[in-house]
């Protein structure tokens, strides 16, 4: 697996390094985080016509992984919901995707160290893919799934990753917040 430093176009809130990398992002940051990477490690594919990336957290406090993927599903809503053409709605459906104008245009997954039930995960691995440009021919071809440039949407997937990852840095800061 062949893994290099992020072109400097990702913006990236403070606590996240971001790292290319030629296998699916999940695998990446799973064995990343195994190894013993830092939490904030962030490992993207090539930023194109998709935008997808995996992080590698550390909870302090037991957590299901629905409620992680909750917290990434809000924060793909939150910043696509930012970059949005007018009257464009992008909402949540169930834990794991992400519709914008009724089709889905993000998909979740996460992976986390193996714990017993009640214990603190020594690391989770949260994984957002994101439709950019499907480079369809003939838009509306595939009905349930879209991509942002069919959707109207000018925006880049360095722009998408960035502002997803300071809207889950957010999710985050707010979920500790209520939390105590």
């Amino acid at each position: 697996m062949d893994i290099g430093r992020s072109p400097d176009r990702v913006q990236l809130p403070p606590g996240f390094t971001a790292l290319i990398c030629t296998a699916r992002p999940l695998d990446a940051a799973a064995d990343a985080a195994r190894e013993g990477a830092d939490p904030g490690t962030l490992f993207h594919t090539d930023l194109g016509a998709r935008c997808a990336f995996a992080v590698i957290l550390a909870p302090d406090r037991p957590v299901a992984d629905a409620a992680v993927l909750a917290l990434g599903a809000r924060a793909v809503q939150a910043a696509l919901a930012a970059l949005a053409p007018e009257q464009v709605p992008v909402r949540v459906v169930g834990t794991d995707r992400v519709e914008v104008d009724g089709a889905q245009v993000a998909t979740l997954a996460v992976v986390r160290a193996p714990t017993m039930c009640d214990d603190v995960p020594e690391w989770i691995v949260l994984e957002i893919a994101i439709a950019i440009d499907l480079q369809l021919t003939e838009p509306g071809l595939t009905p349930g799934i879209t991509c942002l440039v069919e959707e109207g949407f000018h925006t880049s997937a360095a722009e998408v990753l960035g502002a997803t990852c300071r809207a889950l840095l957010a999710g985050i800061h707010d979920h500790m917040q209520a939390d105590g």
